[in-house]
């Protein structure tokens, strides 16, 4: 009996042990993007934007004027794969996916910690309970979308590298930003002087999270902003003093006007011209758009929310806690206002973006924090029911890691990671080869693409770009001229289906 009690404290004490399960979060996600869905690139945009650095600052009139936290982190992501990890691997491809994961694994695990941490200051929870929590808060995201036998999206899944670059982690750093500001008077952490070096990072977050994408920088300003309207009711109810407003939240009217600044800004690129040029603002295709993605809902994520939700207002109604009450219906209406955001949106650049898992994303962080808030409270009033947590986290966890309905690769053509792998080191091969033969010019022959978008994804324009990339890594000595020959045969040789 007594060696029996002892074991549960041992474990109860592991999972407790926050270190440890940190460590167990980025490993799982570690292996994930590098070894069952490996991040590869493959088109041309990803060749480009893996090797090319932007100016780290808003450029007026540019083909993405804000984009400057994807735009710098994804070419210092492929410095530490061809320079730090390729030496040691020396899989030119296989090193700057490594690299990849490395640096997504990292905002994964940033974005659990702070979640982690808000549930355990707002709700006052042990380690043990909180570490349950923050797994089904991770889980969720893996479970959401599981509905078909192959090739299931994710919440942290996109169609191209590049893009898991310009949504999926500009999502993840707004989400954490909310999570920490719903632990933490931003105010009063500008104030202490003794931390201004933490205050510093935090205003470098602010500025990459706003300067990061149109879509995902709304999950950071939204929320300020209706935080803003809640402190102006309350001003208005209260001292009506707008001196005093206004220095409570300095921080919080920056960021508004740093979100407006942005929105002006986008406004003047080549990009934004691009997509909207002719086009009517479709309201409708964009919700047929989303919702033909609610429609892919697994049920079982619906049903376990569901009930939790209907639990957590029970529990609510009979012990009368008004201010739970206040700040879940702020997360909720933030979620609406983002849902409407991401509709209005898409209807003026494309009403195919509301249909995407990773912009989704900015909708499917709050559902899921508002669906786990509820579990977190429950758990908190009712400890008998934590006697099932377990097994839902076991059922979930199983129902995540079923082979039977596999999640998609990264790639928005329907190839296994593997494939994408072959293809890349064939024009690898190609370009050393020319380079190691002293060549100026070489003719690569591609897999013939969508010729109504020159040849996309290897474009017939990305020869210089590739060759760019290359010459910045190390790889080749000099730059070549690299002309584009779209191949029909290449696709036969790698098995392509587009």
């Amino acid at each position: 009996m007594l060696d029996n009690m002892n074991m549960n404290v041992k474990i109860k004490d592991l999972i407790s042990n926050k270190r440890l399960f940190y460590l167990g979060i980025f490993t799982i996600i570690m292996i994930f993007f590098n070894v069952a869905h490996p991040l590869i690139i493959y088109n041309t945009d990803d060749w480009y934007n893996i090797g090319y650095m932007r100016r780290a600052l808003p450029i007026w009139g540019y083909f993405n004027p804000i984009k400057v936290f994807p735009e710098t982190l994804m070419p210092l992501t492929g410095y530490l794969g061809a320079y730090i990890i390729y030496p040691i691997l020396g899989d030119y491809i296989r090193s700057l996916a490594v690299a990849c994961a490395i640096v997504l694994s990292l905002f994964v695990l940033v974005y659990i910690i702070s979640f982690d941490k808000y549930i355990i200051k707002k709700f006052q929870l042990s380690s043990y309970v909180s570490s349950f929590v923050t797994v089904v808060f991770l889980v969720f995201h893996f479970l959401c979308f599981k509905t078909k036998l192959y090739n299931n999206e994710f919440l942290l899944s996109s169609i191209d590298i590049t893009c898991i670059f310009n949504y999926t982690i500009p999502a993840l750093l707004n989400s954490s930003l909310v999570l920490f500001l719903l632990r933490y008077d931003l105010n009063d952490e500008l104030k202490n002087k003794r931390n201004s070096f933490n205050v510093g990072i935090l205003c470098l977050a602010l500025y990459l999270a706003l300067c990061s994408n149109l879509y995902e920088n709304a999950i950071l300003a939204i929320f300020v902003s209706l935080d803003l309207f809640y402190s102006l009711i309350e001003l208005k109810l209260k001292d009506k003093n707008i001196n005093k407003f206004g220095i409570k939240n300095k921080i919080q009217i920056v960021v508004v006007i740093g979100w407006i600044f942005t929105l002006i800004f986008e406004l003047s690129g080549k990009r934004a011209m691009d997509l909207s040029s002719g086009k009517s603002f479709d309201i409708y295709g964009a919700m047929q758009s989303f919702i033909g993605l609610l429609l892919q809902t697994n049920k079982l994520f619906v049903l376990i929310s569901g009930i939790i939700v209907i639990v957590f207002g029970i529990i609510l109604f009979m012990n009368k806690d008004i201010n739970i009450l206040k700040e879940w219906i702020k997360l909720v209406i933030t979620c609406i206002l983002v849902c409407i955001y991401v509709v209005l949106l898409s209807g003026k650049v494309s009403v195919s973006y509301a249909g995407r898992s990773d912009v989704f994303l900015s909708v499917g962080f709050y559902v899921i924090l508002c669906v786990c808030f509820s579990l977190a409270y429950i758990m908190k009033k009712e400890s008998r029911i934590n006697i099932f947590i377990p097994i839902i986290v076991f059922i979930l966890f199983c129902q995540v890691i079923n082979a039977s309905k596999s999640f998609k690769d990264i790639n928005g053509y329907q190839l296994s990671w593997e494939q994408c792998k072959n293809v890349d080191d064939y024009i690898l091969l190609n370009i050393t080869e020319a380079d190691r033969k002293g060549q100026d010019c070489l003719q690569l022959s591609v897999p013939k693409g969508n010729a109504d978008f020159s040849n996309w994804p290897h474009a017939t324009y990305m020869g210089s770009l590739i060759s760019d990339t290359l010459y910045r890594h190390g790889i080749i000595s000099k730059p070549i001229a690299i002309e584009i020959i779209p191949d029909e045969n290449i696709n036969q040789k790698f098995n392509l289906t587009y």
